[in-house]
């Protein structure tokens, strides 16, 4: 089974995409259109297609601005081994194979809260989410997957404890 894993710049997994239900064709890219679609001025509308071609995964720049890298060299086409890395704009890409199906375990880390601030990131979300001319959040299509919204939680939930964080330390002051 072969897996696209997103990751952050630390490395921790944001999200898997599993290639085996993937379409034969797998397009990244700042258009609605594509299968990824990448919300960052610096991908191009169609920035890299992923083909499978006799049972093997080869990633192709599609003459973007910015081109493709592949672990840390720009290429026109190069075939997928296991633990490439790809970067596309400020995306970063992992390739793996692996036999089992893929498995992502997401750890949260206990933070107390002042009461305000429960539910406070899923109710800016979710009203950002209805708003159609906020940027980062497109409405989702059939098949399509959107990476972005995933950057909208954590820069909230970074906004509000760094907010609890000021709130705790004026009211410590009094």
């Amino acid at each position: 089974m072969s897996v696209i894993r997103q990751l952050n710049s630390s490395g921790v997994v944001l999200s898997v995409i599993n290639l085996e239900t993937a379409p034969t064709t797998l397009s990244f890219g700042r258009d609605q259109g594509n299968d990824i679609v990448l919300v960052d001025p610096r991908v191009s509308r169609i920035h890299t297609l992923i083909i499978r071609r006799d049972g093997r995964y080869v990633i192709s720049d599609n003459n973007s601005r910015n081109g493709t890298w592949v672990n840390d060299a720009t290429i026109r086409e190069h075939p997928l081994m296991d633990g490439d890395t790809f970067n596309i704009g400020s995306g970063r890409f992992m390739y793996e194979e692996t036999d089992s199906p893929p498995v992502v375990i997401k750890k949260k880390a206990p933070v107390e809260r002042h009461p305000y601030f429960e539910n406070l990131s899923n109710r800016l979300i979710d009203d950002l989410a209805q708003t159609e001319e906020f940027p980062l959040v497109r409405p989702r299509r059939t098949g399509r997957w959107i990476i972005g919204v995933g950057l909208i939680a954590s820069a909230g939930a970074l906004a509000m404890y760094l907010w609890q964080r000021y709130f705790d330390l004026i009211t410590s002051l009094f």
